[in-house]
């Protein structure tokens, strides 16, 4: 059973004194006069409760980002729209999952095997593969980062977050947008979208869109002369709504999205052996280019991935006199290839080959109140059930550049893991009086999962499985089991050929409870405790051990205290949450590069901070925002592999003893406790101004700028110290005119003005610069890198 510490460690005196700062503020607030001719601030109307509810209205912490935004300024995933929200990142790695990341904390690592403690959900319907986040964003509505556990009302892999996505909807007029856009430096390409809207009988309505997208990467590739990651992206969407009687209606939802990309936004830096590194071709520098060649039997294969994957969805509504019942019946399959050279360099020595098919069915029943009782009610059950397969080729030809000559061989993998689900939730609101109400939300889930992998040695480039090729006789030529390419058992890993099976069969209670009281109609504070699920999983790189084959649940636990206020006769929004979240078992992973193999290992890591998101529609003309956050999340204990470049010392933390041999022997790993967590600057903001000219009748220029900041953070699991991202402000603009009553609008936007060049994802490797750095040892390091600077033309056309 958990323990639960009421008491926020280490954060008393700043969550005492910043809500006094805030109630202050609000107070001060209330009292401002509102400018002359200020239409004020627009209602944010979110669903992340799976009901329509203003904003200022939910007790938990959300940010929203408009559809507008997402079309104006040119954001195209999850990784776009990440600086826009303080506390959420999302990093796209160069193995096979990606990860999601809120108030620092989230699943990290690479492997299939992982499934994301952030849902994300599309119009009701979630997923649960973290690579899905590439998906281009087409004809959004809004977007919710939800801050915290969601587990009562959204449910399952939400312990520590959500992205509720919600698309536009048929409209019941005719119309028809065209629009497109151009990028001139950066990721250099265009995007064409077409969106044909409007009733097809009486009572059915429709709406389709199509955008595609061809462009360059960003990052020079001095080999093959080109800029990489180039992409070429197809996205489609087709919602029909009907209304079938008058209480009843029926939307269906199918989206397909097909894409394809080649090469790697990947730079090899921090060389142990940089007069080698340079001969080899590497330039140890953080510069926008790398050299990276993927040759399988003498030839450049490149570095494909693609995504081929389709989600539908149907949603049934009957309406009754106090409450609607909703029946949402989902299904989502995807295919993922991703082919990348593990080597980073012009040379046939390693080539890593990931397949994964997913299939997923989902169906939830939930009854909603309207909202006008006084005790407004959810309740609902889900059944869940998912099937992932996937494969893993390697091929390594240590002849090249790789320890003392052994033939080449490829490592077949194996995967396979099924999950079922079943979900029974409420969600009560008890108006107590006309300023107060209680909130209570429980989820009872039971959960059944299947793991099995198996992994075998072939002759390289064939399917000829061949035992001999493990033989692990001190005299033979082959490939050592400490390479953990081959096994034979006798080192307590799992012999070749043979597999390893996993089942989790798990029961759980996840549950929230918040306060509300509102000081006036427009000024709001509520207190709240809530947990987060989600269950373990089954560690399926690598040869494997099955002794540690099945990993544990991650179980969280959040406080939080916040205010919503609208002041000022409604010119000034300010929205502020306190929060500490505690999450025990936390999933991580790190690479081994002596090995390439992951280990999975459960920590435990502890949030606390402050978010704030304030508005001020300073006049008709002028709107000024400024949203932040300020975190404090450190490793509460985490057993990580020691790191090797540099290499770190016993001194350095290095000091803690796995295997039990004698002290003369390194020891292997160190705990992370107390130190900060990858990706998890301590201050984040965006500051932003808008401002609209008027040139004549209806035809205006607006104006936007935004400055993001984001603090020094570590972007390697291991926090090894060559890995931490420095403080850096990117700057966005844009100038826009618009005209014919806003049918039409022109664009020129800038992305990162400030040109920062950030890394993102940070791993080490054993390939580059091998001379004395024989043997395991890492020898350099690589990162993923965010887009330079980019600028374009954007526009619209609306039809109707």
């Amino acid at each position: 059973m958990r323990n639960i510490n009421l008491e926020f460690t280490g954060f008393n005196f700043l969550f005492v004194s910043l809500s006094g700062a805030s109630i202050a503020l609000s107070a001060m607030l209330l009292v401002l006069p509102a400018q002359a001719g200020a239409q004020g601030v627009a209602e944010i109307v979110v669903t992340a409760r799976k009901r329509e509810e203003s904003l200022q209205d939910v007790p938990i912490s959300v940010q929203a980002i408009s559809g507008d935004v997402i079309e104006s300024q040119g954001l195209v995933d999850f990784q776009s729209i990440a600086p826009y929200t303080p506390n959420f990142n999302y990093g796209q790695s160069t193995g096979a999952s990606d990860f999601l990341i809120i108030r620092g904390l989230g699943t990290v690592g690479s492997g299939v095997h992982f499934e994301q403690a952030v849902g994300q959900i599309t119009n009701g319907f979630f997923t649960s593969r973290s690579r899905l986040g590439r998906t281009v964003l087409i004809d959004t509505a809004q977007v919710e980062v939800l801050r915290g556990p969601q587990g009562p009302v959204i449910g399952k892999n939400t312990s520590l977050g959500a992205i509720n996505i919600t698309t536009r909807k048929p409209t019941d007029e005719f119309e028809f947008i065209a629009s497109g856009g151009y990028d001139f430096e950066a990721s250099e390409g265009f995007e064409l979208q077409g969106i044909l809207s409007g009733p097809l009988t009486d009572n059915v309505r429709g709406r389709l869109v199509v955008n595609y997208q061809d462009r360059d990467g960003f990052v020079e590739n001095r080999v093959i002369g080109d800029d990489v990651q180039f992409r070429e992206d197809l996205t489609t969407r087709l919602i029909l709504q009907a209304d079938l009687s008058d209480n009843f209606s029926a939307e269906v939802l199918w989206q397909h999205v097909d894409l394809e990309r080649n090469g790697k936004h990947r730079e090899v830096f921090a060389c142990l052996e940089p007069a080698l590194a340079l001969a080899q071709g590497f330039d140890c520098a953080i510069n926008a280019s790398n050299q990276s060649q993927n040759i399988v039997q003498g030839v450049d294969v490149g570095e494909p991935f693609t995504i081929d994957a389709d989600l539908v969805g149907l949603t049934l509504d009957w309406e009754f006199e106090n409450s609607v019942l909703t029946s949402l019946t989902g299904y989502t399959q995807s295919e993922i290839f991703d082919h990348f050279d593990s080597d980073l360099r012009p040379v046939e020595q390693r080539n890593i080959f990931n397949n994964e098919d997913f299939d997923q069915f989902s169906q939830e029943i939930r009854l909603t109140s309207t909202g006008d009782n006084t005790v407004d009610y959810i309740v609902g059950a889900l059944y869940l059930t998912n099937e992932m397969n996937g494969t893993q080729d390697s091929n390594f030809n240590p002849s090249v550049g790789g320890p003392p000559p052994q033939p080449p061989v490829r490592r077949h993998e194996i995967q396979f893991a099924d999950t079922d689900t079943l979900a029974g939730f409420a969600q009560i609101d008890w108006h107590l009086s006309d300023v107060t109400t209680l909130n209570i939300g429980g989820r009872l889930t039971s959960e059944e999962r299947n793991g099995q992998k198996i992994q075998r040695m072939h002759e390289i480039h064939t399917d000829n499985f061949d035992p001999n090729l493990c033989s692990n006789e001190p005299t033979t030529t082959h490939r050592p089991s400490s390479f953990r390419v081959c096994t034979t058992g006798n080192d307590g890993m799992q012999p070749v050929g043979s597999p390893i099976l996993g089942n989790i069969d798990k029961d759980n209670f996840s549950y929230n409870v918040s306060l509300q009281w509102s000081q006036t109609d427009d000024s709001m504070y509520y207190v709240s405790t809530s947990t987060g699920f989600k269950s373990g999983g089954f560690d399926l790189r690598g040869a494997g051990n099955p002794a540690n084959f099945v990993f544990d649940e991650e179980e969280s636990t959040n406080y939080e205290i916040g205010g919503r206020h609208t002041l000022a006769d409604n010119t000034v929004r300010l929205n502020w949450t306190l929060y500490s979240t505690n999450i025990e078992g936390l999933q991580l992973s790190s690479n081994d590069p002596a090995t390439i193999t992951q280990t999975v290992v459960n920590g435990e890591a502890t949030a606390e901070g402050l978010e704030w998101d304030l508005v001020w529609a300073a006049s008709d003309n002028l709107n000024l925002t400024f949203a932040g956050a300020y975190l404090d999340a450190t490793y509460d204990n985490f057993l990580a592999a020691c790191y090797t470049r540099p290499t770190q010392t016993a001194a350095l933390g290095c000091n803690v003893d796995l295997d039990g041999t004698t002290p003369e022997d390194p020891e292997e790993a160190q705990n992370l406790a107390g130190q900060t967590l990858a990706f998890a600057p301590e201050w984040q903001y965006v500051a932003g101004a808008d401002y609209t000219w008027n040139l004549s009748g209806d035809l205006d220029l607006r104006g936007s700028v935004k400055l993001m900041y984001a603090g020094e953070h570590s972007t390697m699991i291991d926090n090894n110290p060559e890995g931490f991202q420095d403080s850096y402000t990117k700057i966005d603009a844009s100038l826009t005119l618009l005209g014919g009553d806003d049918k039409w609008w022109v664009a020129i936007v800038g992305k990162n003005l400030s040109d920062e060049l950030v890394y993102h994802f940070t791993s080490g490797t054993t390939t580059c610069a091998r001379g004395a750095a024989r043997g395991g040892t890492t020898s350099c390091l690589f990162t993923t890198v965010e887009e330079t600077r980019a600028i374009g033309i954007r526009a619209q056309y609306n039809f109707r």
